[in-house]
Order: C-alpha cells, then structure tokens, then sequence
C-alpha cells in the first residue's frame, strides 16, 4: 500500500518547534515514497508558508512603527501571538525577526525539496462535490485533500497518515466512503 501524507505530517517533519516533529521524523525515515494531492501541492502548503510571512510582516510593521494594524482581521491578534510564542518571540525584535522569516524560508526550501525527492505521486484534485460534501467536514482544505485520497484508493490501495485527529476524523471518512460506495482506507494517526 501507497502512504499519503496530510500536510501537517509533511510541516512537523522539518519544523523542529512543531510538537509532533519527533513522530512525524520517525515516520517518514522510515518509508521512501509518498503520496500527496495538487490541492496540497499548489495550494495549501504554498498558502500555509504565505500567511506565515504575513504574520512575520505584521509583526515587523509593529516594530517599526509601534502600530498594529489588525482591524478587520478578527482572530489574527491570537494568531500573531501565537507564532511569537512559537517560535519564542515574545518581545520580537527586528533582528530575532528576519531570523525568523529564515527559519520560514529554510523550511519552505525543505518543504519543496522533499516534495521533489520523496513524493513518488501527485494525485489530482477532486472536482466532486458530492464526496467532498459528504465528508461533513468544516475544513474545507481537508475536505478537498481527503476526497482526492479516497478517489485514488479505489484503484489504487492507500494509507492515510495524518496528525489530525480532529478534521480526519474516522467515522466521517468511513461514512463519506459508505454514502459513495467506496472503499474504506485505513486513517493511520501518528
């Protein structure tokens, strides 16, 4: 069987701050090829490295100019503080700042590289809104990425590897895979 890998598995493999760094490490050391989907390729991971810029952005603007301008942007304040947290920031200075815009950078390079070298094949997005709606998930990233994999499997056996227990949840998969007359994968939780 074939392993695809939810994005945050891919992430927690090169981010040494990420909380499941270790498991995600041992995981993909011990295997040589994956699976990922175009949603996840040409979407998702790029728009994932984007909002992290503009987070480390916002927090330079503030720096420089002792403003924050965070109108409109509901949860982004918690977000912010968040990734200073993260990344141990809680009095950022400019320089500890593009250190981390680095950090990002390198990542990202990471990200790209593995991608090239380890991801045997990029399955194609899921045009069926049918199945992604029967996901009943929220998420709809998630949703996207977990209907590609399930259309892929039905010819060709996958492995779902995720850290994400809450929008990959199993019974919904199960259930979506009922409700389509598909065959059920196995959700592996690292």
């Amino acid at each position: 069987m074939n392993n695809f890998l939810d994005t945050c598995v891919i992430i927690a493999n090169f981010d040494e701050i990420e909380s499941h760094h270790k498991r995600a490490k041992e995981f993909i050391g011990g295997n040589e090829r994956f699976l990922i989907s175009e949603f996840q390729k040409s979407n998702e991971i790029p728009g994932l490295f984007l909002r992290k810029r503009r987070s480390v952005m916002k927090i330079l603007k503030f720096i420089m100019t002792q403003t924050l301008d965070l109108e409109g942007y509901g949860n982004k304040k918690i977000e912010l503080k968040e990734l200073l947290k993260k990344y141990s920031l809680e009095n950022p200075t400019k320089e500890n700042l593009n250190e981390l815009i680095g950090i990002l950078n390198g990542l990202e390079r990471k990200v790209d590289d593995f991608i090239n070298l380890k991801i045997e094949k990029i399955i194609p997005n899921c045009t069926n809104k049918k199945l992604i709606k029967s996901l009943e998930i929220v998420n709809m990233p998630d949703a996207k990425i977990i209907a590609s994999a399930l259309i892929e499997h039905q010819t060709n056996p996958l492995i779902l590897n995720t850290l994400d227990k809450k929008d990959w949840e199993k019974k919904k998969i199960k259930r979506a895979c009922y409700r389509n007359d598909f065959n059920i994968p196995q959700v592996n939780y690292l």
